[in-house]
């Protein structure tokens, strides 16, 4: 049965009544009146009444049929593979979901599955007549696919699917958002026949990987658009794929010193259902090999790790690279994708680490100096706990402490620290927090200590935002009597897992529960699940996502009071880490200064937290790329190069958030890229390809069809062996009704003239 595009105006249907009741009424019109005269006219015209009648009901029909198709014309009623579907004008909107991921180039065979997908594509567009529509999405990356609009131009259908136009990423994909797009594109369509082709390999991580999974609102949409259109799925993967791939590169410590030896680990998985055997790993440093690894076999789904050790001669950004070497074997194949197959590190072998320290209660001149009392300050213990040799360059620390007042905070360039300290500051001025957060969710490091100046007040309302801002807790209120030391508070021996307490796990001799807390802030720590405040442990917190960019979603107790209450906790924010101390910085409120334990949790924990370069350094497919860089750079262009050019891009150097940044969005590729500025060395960033997006496992059409119960899809394996334009596929009868309109006029006017006569 034929369905309308304009259902409403069938109503007009009632008006092919017209002719008729103008026909009834003008019969009634008139009188009959006898006149002898006419007697003779009437006995000779009863011989052609029954011929006139006859071709007045004939052009009465007509008259009535013409309205009648133009009503259905105005209704635009489409039909659909029946006994009509031939009279039907086929014009379709034709639209392509093409899944662009890593995971698309797998060989399989002679072809990769991407290679076949741009086979079927060309094929498809190709079956584009004229009146049809296109339009094609691009699924590549965890952001907003590409859309090539609809369009008629057919010339333009076929380039749009070029290699060129479709190209192969390195990116994963994120398909339940391509179907969002997909739904808006098929809205801004009048097509009365819409298809939808889906490109892919049915990789199970582009379903329900990280970043894709399925919601209720996605299941509901495909909903939405089966009804809209006629969905193909067509499964292009291989039936076993195999795949082994390094997935990880780190080194063992926080931070790389210059001169000392870096341990250096590669993760390499093997995803495939077969043993690989003779896997040999390649380390490279700047570009140049360095060591081979021994040959070694790993069972199907297993990860192992490679080591390499090397000394870093030179201060600065280095980068090392772990490549398989491609004689690995996979069962009785070879690996057949090679995107994967090397992984790159960009790290900086320091000489130093840079704290700021941002001192709250500062007593005499800053630093100690003469006759001032060296430790009168609020950050004058935690200076000399990270530099126990002083300030001369031959100290006996890495870590060069720099202290300044609240009010010189808003001259400080924070790009060139590695860390800020906040030590028991009352609030901050608004600039300041834009500043503080932008510098931290860059990558930077906050450590902030209370005390008896804090206003919690300000704390919780502007840093800590109800879980959005750069706090990972909010302040409670403070307890304890500094001056009634008989009663105090411990931290537990009950040491958890985190990695600031690493040395004190360790050993025994220095112990966390030695120094007494007089006087604290209560944390409280919000629970992501529940979305309330708690103070009690969880044994079963996850550890921080460095993706996070809330500090609710990341944040962690580090260390508890004897009485449970949090003393130390810890957070997420951005790519920053943000740690919070619930007592003093000096001896005000606790002794910690004058235990050892004091110097050993200072400065594990600013080594651990201090501005990582593999966190600013080292980004996925898809991230941008942030170079920060002085203020004196700001407006002056900077040389990006990527990988496989040779020919560089120039970018400027902008302000935003108070940091003078690089800032590129393009990349796409994995590789190393380098930006130059004029009179500073080359920075060095590593961009892989997402780590999930070597496990090819697929989907099968059961489980997809369980994944998306409200899709009504058809099932397509392989390539471009079945047509794409279905044969007998129905459309609009306009055309028809037309012409049918047409031959009723003519026919109409040709019958009026000749009974006329």
């Amino acid at each position: 049965m034929p369905t309308f595009l304009s259902p409403m105006a069938l109503w007009g249907l009632l008006l092919a009544s017209a002719p008729i009741i103008i026909h009834l009424l003008n019969r009634r019109r008139f009188k009959v009146v006898s006149w002898a005269a006419m007697e003779f006219l009437l006995a000779s015209s009863r011989k052609n009444y029954r011929r006139i009648r006859i071709e007045q009901l004939i052009l009465l029909a007509l008259r009535v049929a013409m309205i009648a198709v133009l009503i259905l014309l105005v209704a635009r009623p489409v039909v659909s593979r029946r006994a009509l579907a031939p009279l039907a004008e086929r014009r379709r909107f034709v639209l392509l979901l093409f899944d662009a991921s890593m995971s698309m180039g797998y060989r399989d065979g002679t072809a990769t599955v991407y290679d076949r997908a741009l086979a079927f594509a060309e094929q498809l567009m190709g079956s584009l007549r004229e009146g049809d529509t296109w339009a094609v999405v691009r699924a590549a990356g965890r952001g907003r696919p590409a859309v090539q609009e609809p369009s008629y131009d057919l010339d333009a259908a076929r380039a749009a699917v070029a290699r060129d136009r479709l190209a192969l990423s390195d990116s994963d994909s994120n398909l339940p958002r391509a179907l969002e797009a997909a739904e808006e594109t098929l809205a801004r369509s009048q097509a009365p026949v819409k298809q939808v082709y889906l490109l892919t390999d049915l990789q199970r991580a582009s379903w329900t990987g990280p970043g894709a999974a399925l919601t209720p609102e996605d299941v509901e949409r495909t909903r939405r658009i089966g009804q809209a259109a006629r969905v193909t799925v067509v499964d292009l993967g291989a039936a076993q794929p195999a795949n082994l791939a390094v997935t990880a590169l780190e080194t063992e410590a926080p931070l790389v010193v210059a001169g000392g030896e870096a341990v250096i680990r590669a993760h390499v998985a093997n995803y495939g259902p077969d043993p690989a055997s003779n896997v040999v790993v390649h380390f490279l440093v700047d570009g140049f090999r360095q060591e081979k690894s021994p040959p070694r076999a790993l069972a199907p789904g297993e990860t192992a790790q490679w080591e390499f050790r090397h000394t870093f001669r030179t201060a600065g950004v280095h980068t090392v690279t772990a490549e398989l070497e491609p004689s690995t074997s996979l069962g009785s194949g070879a690996d057949n994708l090679v995107r994967d197959d090397r992984r790159s590190l960009a790290l900086d072998a320091r000489e130093s680490i840079a704290v700021l320290c941002v001192d709250g209660e500062p007593a005499g001149p800053l630093g100690g100096g003469a006759g001032a009392d060296t430790f009168a300050g609020e950050a004058d213990y935690l200076r000399r706990s990270l530099r126990p040799g002083g300030p001369e360059p031959d100290g006996l620390s890495l870590f060069r402490p720099e202290v300044i007042t609240v009010e010189a905070l808003s001259g400080a360039d924070l790009s060139r620290y590695d860390a800020v300290v906040l030590a028991n500051v009352e609030r901050l001025p608004d600039p300041q927090v834009v500043t503080l957060d932008s510098y931290v969710r860059s990558g930077g490091a906050l450590l902030v200590f209370l005390g008896e100046k804090v206003d919690s007040g300000f704390y919780n309302r502007v840093l800590y935002r109800d879980g959005q801002g750069l706090l990972p807790c909010s302040l409670g209120a403070a307890v304890g009597d500094a001056n009634d030391r008989k009663k105090a508070a411990r931290i537990s021996d009950q040491l958890g897992d985190h990695p600031f307490l690493r040395l004190f796990r360790q050993q025994q001799v220095i112990r966390l529960s030695s120094p007494l807390f007089y006087r604290y802030y209560q944390l409280a720590v919000r629970d992501p699940h529940t979305s309330s405040s708690s103070s009690l442990p969880s044994s079963s917190s996850p550890s921080p996502s460095p993706s996070s960019s809330s500090s609710l979603s990341s944040s962690r107790v580090v260390a508890r009071f004897d009485n449970g209450s949090p003393a130390i906790v810890e957070g997420r924010h951005g790519k920053g880490r943000v740690v919070v101390f619930a007592s003093t910085a000096d001896d005000a409120w606790n002794d910690m200064p004058s235990w050892p334990a004091y110097l050993t949790l200072m400065q594990e924990v600013m080594a651990q937290v201090a501005r990582d370069p593999g966190t600013s350094r080292n980004l996925t497919v898809g991230e941008a790329l942030v170079c920060h860089v002085s203020p004196e750079h700001l407006g002056k262009r900077a040389q990006l190069l990527r990988p496989g050019e040779t020919r560089p891009l120039s970018l400027e150097a902008t302000a935003s958030g108070g940091l003078v940044a690089v800032v590129c969005d393009r990349t796409d590729r994995a590789g190393l890229y380098e930006i130059s500025l004029p009179g500073s060395p080359p920075q060095h960033f590593a961009v892989n390809v997402p780590a999930h997006e070597s496990d090819l496992r697929r989907l099968s059409e059961a489980e997809l069809r369980k994944l998306l119960p409200g899709l009504d899809f058809d099932y397509q394996r392989g390539g471009v062996s079945r047509a794409p334009a279905a044969a007998g596929e129905g459309g609009e009868l306009w055309r028809s009704l037309a012409y049918v309109l047409l031959g009723l006029v003519l026919l109409e006017s040709i019958l009026a003239q000749r009974f006329g006569r």
